[in-house]
């Protein structure tokens, strides 16, 4: 509960002004906010709309921002799910090119160690994506 005016008053002290002391909501009441600036309500409600309906505006793009950021910071070399999305596709490429020169020159050993890295590489970088 605040302090200073009486609950019952401020409210209709506060509609009668149009205006709202700033440390009110901190429940100073004016004995301790003698020179506190003070601002009309309907301004301050016409402000905190508009900072909401401008977030709106810009959600989606904070939202991949934000969310990019949170990918760099996560993965170790500090790439965006993009860039290992791109990455894994080029390996299962490398992968797929592998598997086409094995059954071209029937040869199945002699393409393994290069497949057990793609293999291992593909793999971190699905650990990387689901994190």
């Amino acid at each position: 509960m605040r302090r200073g005016i009486p609950p019952d008053d401020m409210d209709s002290q506060r509609v009668q002004r149009g205006r709202v002391a700033l440390c009110e909501p901190f429940g100073e009441g004016k004995q301790k906010c003698k020179h506190s600036p003070t601002l009309h309500e309907e301004s301050l409600h016409r402000a905190i709309v508009d900072a909401i309906n401008d977030f709106c505006d810009v959600r989606e793009k904070v939202k991949t921002v934000l969310k990019e950021s949170v990918q760099r910071t996560i993965s170790p070399e500090g790439k965006t799910l993009a860039q290992l999305e791109k990455l894994k596709k080029e390996m299962n490429d490398e992968v797929s090119r592998l598997l086409d020169l094995t059954l071209r020159e029937n040869d199945y050993t002699k393409y393994d160690s290069e497949f057990k890295r793609l293999s291992d590489e593909i793999e971190k970088i699905n650990e990387q994506i689901c994190m």
